[in-house]
């Protein structure tokens, strides 16, 4: 027989899980009611210029940001996990300490960073 302790979180559980299952109903039910909106909009369109528009809009109704599972790190984006992070060249080859992994070679790309400016980063490529 399970104790009041162990029958409170029980309860608190279902709690939540009714209360999760309603907030998606309850977004499903937006998401319904916008994209019937966006018939009806379409329906009463009068030119072809006007239903671009109305196809061209924004029509996501999520205004807020939604919690992502399996997250790895304590941060949101790359930058904040350090994943990906680039490494700081040491130039050369071989499998000495320092160089390249044999089978590799490395090739300067440029690339957009992080704070949205050119850049160029050494990436490895397998050489055949």
């Amino acid at each position: 027989m399970p104790t009041q302790s162990e029958q409170n979180d029980r309860n608190q559980q279902s709690k939540d899980r009714v209360s999760d299952g309603q907030t998606i109903r309850d977004r499903r039910k937006a998401e319904r009611a916008v994209k019937s909106r966006r018939k009806e909009l379409l329906q009463g369109a009068t030119s072809t210029s006007q239903r671009r528009d109305i196809k061209g809009g924004i029509y996501d109704i999520s205004t807020t940001s939604t919690d992502v599972g399996n997250r790895q790190g304590e941060g949101e984006t790359i930058d904040d996990n350090s994943i990906d992070s680039a490494i700081t060249h040491t130039g050369g080859s071989g499998s000495g300490s320092g160089g390249l992994p044999d089978g590799y070679a490395e090739e300067l790309l440029d690339i957009v960073d992080g704070n949205n400016e050119a850049a160029q980063r050494y990436f490895l490529t397998r050489t055949p």
